[in-house]
């Protein structure tokens, strides 16, 4: 009498997973990856862009406490299409019309170091608005009227916005630029020199 012994089935034995299977969940990886990556890029691209803008703001801030406490105006200047800014006395630059129009490298009797914002984000544009109709509407809205802005300057250095040991400034608004076309903007008040800066849009969205 013989008996067959029966195989018994371990529950804990799974079967192993095939090089196919492998190479499938790979390529579903691989093409979500894909799909998501363009938009990821963009929200990281978006933010860099409000870091910088956070920057700008704490930058003018730092010119203004520097104006207020040593009594000495403090200038922010800044590279158009470039990501070069500094801060620099008033009283070491000439406040000439002509003079203020040169590029950075011909300003050699003032001393300050050179900083940047965070790569790749520009300065597309500035303006500084001489005559504004109301001062507190530099720190309104997107389409604010400022009044006339001032003339641009020639090259590449932009319009300076100034800080005076009264804590007062000139009314400004600054544009920055990312690889992908898009802008944010920084408008600053004349009397407070309280610094708004605005949503991340278009660079068609620009308003004058």
């Amino acid at each position: 009498m013989s008996f067959k012994r029966k195989k018994r089935t371990d529950p804990c034995r799974r079967r192993a997973v095939t090089l196919i299977e492998v190479l499938l969940v790979l390529v579903i990886l691989v093409l979500v990856a894909a799909t998501a990556w363009p938009s990821l890029g963009r929200s990281m691209a978006d933010q860099r862009l409000r870091d910088a803008a956070d920057t700008v703001r704490a930058e003018w801030s730092r010119a203004r406490a520097k104006a207020m406490s040593s009594g000495v105006a403090q200038r922010f200047c800044y590279m158009t299409d470039d990501s070069i800014y500094w801060i620099e006395p008033c009283e070491d630059v000439s406040s000439n019309e002509g003079e203020d129009a040169l590029p950075r490298g011909d300003a050699a009797t003032s001393e300050h170091d050179d900083r940047q914002l965070p790569d790749p984000v520009t300065f597309l544009e500035g303006r500084v608005y001489e005559d504004a109709a109301d001062p507190w509407s530099v720190a309104g809205d997107w389409g604010a009227e400022l009044g006339q802005p001032g003339p641009l300057d020639d090259g590449q250095r932009g319009a300076p916005v100034v800080f005076q040991p009264d804590g007062t400034c000139t009314a400004a608004r600054l544009v920055l630029s990312n690889e992908n076309d898009r802008v944010i903007t920084i408008s600053i008040n004349a009397l407070t020199a309280i610094a708004v800066v605005s949503e991340v849009r278009g660079a068609e969205e620009v308003g004058p």
